[in-house]
């Protein structure tokens, strides 16, 4: 009973300051019998929030474009990455969808992490593996700021968050992912979904080694500001040779464009403000089914 009084103070913005005094920081939300999911109960915005708002048909809606996306270029027995995992939609969607995949969650904020793990051991999730860290081309301890609004908009990059919606920062690790792939032996990585706020070059710059020996697809939302304004950082990123052959689409339209031409679409579709959701694929990457 508890747990759904902490859920219905959440849904509305009014209640916050007594959710943050007197409620606990999470609670479990359920989609159905065998999909329970723990979300923080402080969001005003965001993945954890939405669910919470828009009931148990919001766990299939939530960015479903991306989420179909995702399963569509995954093969029965691949690997998926979830980069920037936050309670981790983009996972529990694909193991509950597609049960002999793999599933790595890398979320660097505790309590987010310890989110995931608690739904993987509530619901029959356990190719879930959770990886408390963030991604990016360096390794060690990285300041991560958190927003006071919403966990979707925690990020590493400072000057991507406003002084305004940062509440606090607290250190985590940082992972190069060639290095995280080369620890735990993997043979195969099929597609990787990164939302990390900002420090998409970074964690592309880490990953060179990956890219090239496995041509996963990517899909990776990128803030249009960035991708404008930094139009020089992204065409230098897209010009180094693990990134041969990829062409990019919006998520939901099958259009491609080569990767040089993204900052022009960036401006013909939103301009200065607003995110998209891009496909990154490889041409001859072999097809895999198994």
């Amino acid at each position: 009973m508890f747990n759904l009084i902490a859920l219905w103070c959440a849904r509305y913005r009014f209640l916050q300051p007594f959710v943050r005094k007197v409620l606990p920081s999470t609670a479990n939300f359920k989609v159905i019998n065998e999909v329970r999911i723990e979300i923080p109960l402080q969001d005003v915005t965001g993945p954890g929030y939405y669910l919470n708002r828009g009931g148990p048909q919001a766990f299939y809606h939530y960015e479903e474009t991306e989420k179909l996306e995702v399963i569509r270029a995954l093969p029965l027995s691949g690997v998926f990455l979830d980069l920037g995992a936050n309670i981790g939609l983009f996972s529990i969607y694909v193991a509950k969808m597609m049960p002999r995949v793999r599933c790595f969650a890398f979320e660097p904020s505790p309590e987010l992490a310890q989110c995931i793990r608690k739904t993987a051991l509530k619901s029959p999730f356990p190719q879930i593996t959770v990886i408390e860290s963030c991604l990016s081309d360096q390794e060690g301890r990285v300041d991560l700021f958190l927003h006071s609004r919403s966990s979707g908009g925690n990020s590493i990059i400072p000057a991507n968050i406003s002084s305004v919606e940062t509440s606090r920062s607290i250190q985590v690790r940082a992972e190069r992912l060639d290095s995280w792939v080369k620890r735990n032996a993997l043979d195969r990585l099929d597609v990787i979904k990164m939302d990390v706020q900002g420090a998409e070059d970074l964690v592309l710059l880490g990953a060179q080694e990956v890219l090239s020996k496995f041509k996963p697809t990517l899909l990776i939302e990128i803030d249009h500001r960035g991708l404008i304004t930094q139009e020089a950082k992204w065409l230098g990123l897209f010009r180094l040779p693990a990134f041969a052959g990829y062409s990019a689409r919006i998520a939901g339209d099958e259009h491609q464009y080569q990767l040089m031409e993204l900052p022009q679409v960036a401006k013909r579709q939103a301009g200065l403000d607003g995110y998209l959701n891009w496909v990154f694929e490889h041409r001859g990457s072999e097809i895999r089914t198994d």
